[in-house]
């Protein structure tokens, strides 16, 4: 059986229909190619499709140490979404600000391991997607092996 990353959920696939910690449906489809069968992972349920659910929506906790994804779009469905930036700019804000606020809370270095990877590896290390990464660690990752930081966020916010 292939199974072609054609959808970056694929990263958390656990069956063949599952909703994630966000309260996104998801549901695996097959296709056949001529190497054989597929699946991608496709969006069935978008928990903030409805204007009224989204005040009440409460994202996952950012303090644990499992892997999250998040997108917009499949908490509140790629077309709602693109109205809403036009038709309910509020709407979108809010929707926009709530994987960004978690990721903001969650964005932590775990700086002992950085600095056994970096004695491990003994090659430079870039720290990506510094963006919003406490000043404090970042000086400390500096400290155990980082040579180089991106902030294009930051950058590009700015100006």
């Amino acid at each position: 059986m292939l199974l072609p990353w054609a959808c970056w959920a694929g990263l958390y696939y656990q069956g063949e229909n599952y909703t994630d910690e966000w309260g996104v449906g998801w549901n695996a489809v097959e296709y056949k190619t001529k190497y054989g069968i597929g699946k991608y992972i496709k969006i069935v349920n978008h928990p903030l499709s409805k204007d009224e659910d989204i005040e009440a929506y409460i994202a996952p906790d950012p303090e644990r140490p499992e892997l999250y994804f998040d997108t917009a779009w499949a908490l509140r469905d790629l077309e709602k979404l693109l109205i809403d930036f036009i038709d309910k700019p509020e709407i979108a804000e809010l929707v926009l600000q709530m994987p960004f606020n978690y990721h903001l809370t969650s964005a932590k270095i775990n700086i002992d391991y950085l600095g056994k990877l970096s004695e491990a590896v003994k090659i430079p290390l870039v720290l990506y997607g510094g963006s919003g990464i406490n000043i404090n660690d970042i000086r400390k990752s500096f400290r155990n092996g980082i040579t180089k930081i991106n902030i294009g966020t930051e950058i590009r916010q700015a100006f």
